[in-house]
Parts: structure tokens; sequence; C-alpha cells
């Protein structure tokens, strides 16, 4: 699992087992509260809300990426970042 800060730093990790209480328990550790979070559709990651506001994008659909009003939602930044 990877976390990437628009405009700043990347944390990945490994996870044995994915599951939506590792992948929650993952952002609250690492994402500070009240920060927007992006994922692409992995049913997984419905349950972050809470302390974070969560968006998703369906590639399935064939979205992957939408204006939300001044906010764009995408997972280009993580996916990108693993070209680098």
């Amino acid at each position: 699992m990877s976390l990437v800060e628009r405009d700043g730093s990347k944390r990945s990790m490994v996870m044995r087992r994915v599951t939506s209480a590792n992948l929650k328990a993952a952002v609250v550790e690492h994402v500070e509260a009240g920060s927007k979070v992006v994922s692409d559709g992995f049913p997984a990651y419905k349950k972050i809300d809470g302390d974070h506001k969560h968006h998703s994008v369906n590639h399935s659909a064939g979205e992957y990426a939408r204006k939300e009003g001044d906010f764009t939602v995408h997972t280009n930044t993580v996916e990108s970042s693993f070209s680098l």
C-alpha cells in the first residue's frame, strides 16, 4: 500500500492481508486527521471515512478523474509515483 501527499512525500508499506481494518489503520497512523484521502473503488477503502474525507474514482466505469469544486479527485499521483 502506498500513501502519497500531493506535492509531498510518499510512504509505502507491505500488508500481508489487505483488509478495510488494515487500510484504515494505515491511514489513521500516517495521514493527518481532516485530510482528503483519494482511492480507487476497491471496496475495502469504504471504511476510511471518519477523521478523513474519503473520495474515490470508479476505474471500472472508465472514471479516472473528476472535479468536486476546486478539488480534482484522481489517483494519478500515487499511480505515477511507481514509475519513478
